[in-house]
Parts: C-alpha cells; structure tokens; sequence
C-alpha cells in the first residue's frame, strides 16, 4: 500500500527527468562542464521541489487518505507511506549525480560502494528486528542509508566531474532544505489545531500547494531560476 502511494508521487518525477537525464550526458560529451554543472543544481532543486509539492499533503494526511481508500487505517502503513516518500525524495535528488556519474563511464568504484552500501540494509534489518525493534526501524535504516548514499555520491562525483562539494551545499541542498522546512510549517499547524476529516484534509491540501509554491518562489530560486519559471508559465498560457 505504501509503495502504491509512493509510486503515484514518483510519476510525476519520472515524467520531468526523462527530460534532463541525456541533456546531461550530453553536455559531458561535449565537455561542456559549466552548463552541465548548472543542470545538475538545477534538475536537483526542481527534483526535490517537485516531489515536496506533490507529497507534502500526501504525507501530512496520510491517516486520512489511507483510511478513505481502505476503509481502515493498517497498523504501521502511515509511517511507511511518510519514510518512503521521504527516501524517494533522496533517491530523484541523487539522480543527476549518478547520470553524471554514467555519463563519465568510469563507474565501477560508483557502482561498487554504492551498492555495497545498499546491500547492508539486508543483514542492518535482519540484527534490528531480531533485536525485537519496531517493523518502522527497517525503513528508518533505509532513509538513513539513502542519506548516507547521497553522501558518498557526492565524494564520488566530485573525483569525476568538475563539481565542488560546498558550492552544491549552498546552491542546491540548503535551499531544499529551507524549502521542506519552511513550506510544512503552516499545513502541519492546520493538521494539528483540526479535527480529523474531510474539512481539515482539503484545507491541508490548500495550505500546501500556496505554502509550498509561495516559498519555492521567494527562498527557493534564484534570480535567473525565477524568471527562467515565470517564462516558461507566460508562455503556456499564452498557448
């Protein structure tokens, strides 16, 4: 059940990087490291942005969404929902480093470590829950380890590609992080002062969308990334 939510999120993930995946390659093939360098930023901040639009109240009404369709609430479903987005959030902002990790075609260590990491969530798991921890315990290792995982691409990427560590800190990660944080604040208090139901759900879902877009545009973009957004909208509606 979670994983079907999960996969309805991650749709619209899939549809915008279909998109950036070979214009990356190809600025590498170019050796256009400038523009490639600026794309990965960038379809990084929109992965993640895109991702916090749609699951934000998706996850905060979780409870409500889950038991409108199931008629009941599974034990343990709303934090598997909540931890799997949040994985899948990672995992789409990872992706242009590991596309720009494929596209220099030295990838064996990449590849190696990665996985590696990976695979320990078997045996992690296997010790938590022998240890009697919670079933949820398994899917924090997982968040964790995604975590983790981007950390090492970074390294990895950085030794590939002409990428420098604290300038995708500042440009990419602490923007998103902002944004995430931010952008929750004024949903998770509706969801907490309403009662449970279909009110306090559409107001959440409101509150979302206006928060979250409300502070992509102002903290979350740039000024060439703004107006670059707000063209691109002119022109659709002009359409």
């Amino acid at each position: 059940i979670a994983y079907q939510v999960n996969s309805l999120v991650m749709q619209f993930f899939t549809s915008f990087y279909t998109s950036v995946r070979p214009q990356i390659t190809k600025y590498y093939a170019q050796k256009d490291f400038d523009n490639m360098l600026l794309l990965i930023y960038r379809s990084t901040k929109m992965s993640c942005f895109l991702i916090l639009f749609v699951s934000l109240p998706i996850m905060i009404e979780a409870p409500y969404i889950i038991n409108l369709w199931l008629g009941s609430l599974p034990e343990y479903v709303v934090p598997f929902v909540r931890i799997i987005i949040l994985i899948s959030m990672v995992d789409s902002m990872a992706n242009p480093l590991m596309t720009s990790a494929h596209a220099t075609g030295h990838i064996k260590v990449y590849q190696f470590v990665v996985g590696m990491m990976n695979i320990l969530l078997v045996p992690l798991g296997y010790i938590a829950l022998s240890m009697g921890a919670d079933p949820t315990t398994v899917f924090v290792l997982s968040l964790l380890m995604s975590i983790l995982c981007f950390i090492v691409r970074m390294f990895i990427v950085n030794r590939l590609v002409p990428i420098q560590i604290p300038t995708y800190i500042k440009q990419v990660l602490v923007p998103c992080l902002f944004v995430a944080i931010i952008a929750s604040i004024l949903p998770f208090f509706v969801h907490r002062i309403m009662e449970f139901g279909i009110i306090r759900f559409v107001l959440v879902g409101i509150t979302s969308v206006l928060s979250t877009l409300l502070t992509i545009i102002t903290t979350g973009l740039n000024t060439v990334e703004r107006k670059y957004i707000i063209n691109i909208v002119r022109q659709r509606i002009q359409i």
